[in-house]
């Protein structure tokens, strides 16, 4: 008897586990031409309600009840692809891109759907904007990089140059730059924010602050009444009167448990004058908040830039939308000539806190701030902040830009900028003062000198310094002296 209830155990049990079996599958999806990943691309798996959508990175993975035996893949402006699944664990998929003609005049039958999406996206727009919150902090880990177009160098160089080969076989291993940071960033309701860099990491180079370019590329959220994108401002869609500004479509309908997602194409209508964006609005009905978004200029380039928006938002405490992940994609194009350089910033947002206790005082006056050690961090505090490992190309970048920049003591111009942008030019451990080098005044006339300062090759804690000149209208030298103690390096 008692081998019979084992044996109606284990029946029952490996019988439950065959019929309660999870298909997994993961892949990416990219450009055929470009190979570059596509974000946001809506998938269904078999001739269900059931899918997903590729991430931010293209990349997907989806779990199903039902065996997987054919994916279809649609997106705005690329042909679908039905997918039939082999037996291979990991799985890339390309699409065609296809141009889609708009007419000049789109008749729809009565109320356009999509207003009425709109409508709802703006009726929870303030309790959806995550700057409308009492607080929140988070930590960043803000990645950008730089490559040039090889084709365009091998057709403007000379075939046989041995530079240009080089050139080309170093450009597929590395990158022109790579600028990296971890930063953590606290807000207060309604404007009182500050940024801190944690960690800084610049290929060749030791200033850390150009890892401030990393985290300020776009705009933290779509919510604002203006977009900026490289200092100039675009009226955003998700904003009150757009729908007569801006023409909305309803391209396809995602299903994700009880909830729907929305896409909405959106661009400015014919014939308005308007510095405008174009792209692809996600709305999730939970909340109707946004869930993914596509955003670019309408009218193209911005000056010798292009330059594209992606970002993404996941439910914090079931409660709130946040972003998670911001993407942008730069394309510099040199004036009179086909080569571009190709600028790729990713921020990934993690320890997400919201209205937790933020005091105005752990604020204080300064928006930035770079901590001491910022560039002295070790592989272990990097590896536990990173959101993803480097890859082999970053790797290498920064092994052979180091040792560039190490050869040719790069370093030395590093700290250039800081103090030039302060009215100091270094030199060892002093910086000269360039106001004190020469002037002009009513009262003493023309005036040369010199200003010395002790810098922070010295101390950070204190700085001294002096200076003389002589006034050639009051035939008089003068000189002067000055201490200066940093009691507290945050004021």
């Amino acid at each position: 008897m008692l081998r019979i209830n084992f044996l109606f155990f284990l029946l029952t049990f490996f019988t439950g586990t065959l019929f309660s079996q999870k298909y997994t599958i993961k892949g990416i999806v990219a450009d055929s031409e470009t190979k570059e990943p596509l974000s946001f691309v809506n998938i269904v798996i078999n001739n269900t309600n059931t899918g997903g959508v590729t991430d931010i990175d293209g990349k997907f993975r989806l779990i199903s009840d039902e065996k997987p035996l054919y994916l279809t893949f649609s997106y705005v402006g690329y042909e679908k692809v039905v997918y039939d699944v082999p037996d291979k664990v990991s799985h890339t998929i390309y699409m065609k891109r296809t141009e889609v003609l708009l007419d000049e005049v789109i008749i729809l039958p009565g109320e356009n759907p999509a207003h009425r999406l709109i409508d709802s996206l703006l009726l929870y727009r303030h309790r959806n904007n995550p700057e409308m919150l009492p607080s929140f902090t988070y930590k960043s880990h803000n990645k950008l990089s730089f490559g040039i177009d090889l084709e365009q160098l091998r057709m403007q160089t000379r075939k046989d140059s041995l530079d240009a080969e080089e050139m080309s076989r170093m450009m597929k291993k590395t990158y022109l730059m790579l600028i990296e940071s971890i930063t953590e960033r606290k807000y207060l309701y309604p404007d009182n924010t500050k940024e801190t860099v944690l960690a800084s990491k610049v290929s060749g180079l030791s200033d850390p602050l150009f890892s401030l370019i990393a985290s300020q590329l776009q705009t933290f959220s779509f919510y604002p009444d203006y977009i900026t994108i490289l200092d100039k401002k675009y009226l955003n869609p998700v904003s009150k009167g757009t729908t007569d500004r801006y023409l909305f479509i309803l391209e396809d309908t995602l299903y994700k448990g009880a909830d729907t997602v929305f896409i909405i194409s959106y661009r400015p209508r014919l014939h308005r004058n308007f510095d405008g964006l174009k792209g692809l609005l996600y709305i999730n009905t939970y909340r109707y908040a946004l869930q993914y978004v596509t955003a670019e200029p309408a009218q193209g380039a911005a000056g010798s830039f292009d330059i594209k928006l992606r970002q993404s938002y996941e439910l914090v405490n079931d409660s709130t939308w946040f972003p998670v992940q911001l993407n942008t994609e730069l394309t510099y194009k040199y004036p009179n000539s086909d080569l571009k350089i190709f600028g790729n910033g990713r921020t990934y947002i993690k320890d997400i806190e919201i209205n937790g206790k933020v005091h105005k005082r752990e604020l204080g006056n300064t928006a930035y701030e770079i901590l001491p050690d910022a560039t002295n961090r070790d592989s272990g505090f990097w590896e536990s902040n990173r959101f993803e490992p480097l890859t082999e190309k970053d790797i290498e970048t920064y092994r052979f830009i180091d040792s560039l920049s190490k050869k040719h003591n790069l370093n030395r111009y590093s700290g250039l900028f800081k103090t030039l942008s302060e009215g100091k030019i270094p030199w060892k451990c002093f910086d000269l003062d360039i106001e004190k080098l020469f002037g002009y005044n009513n009262y003493h006339g023309w005036r040369i000198g010199l200003g010395l300062e002790i810098n922070h090759k010295i101390s950070d804690l204190f700085s001294a310094g002096g200076y003389l000149n002589y006034s050639f209208k009051k035939e008089q030298l003068r000189y002067g002296a000055a201490l200066t103690l940093n009691i507290d390096r945050r004021n």
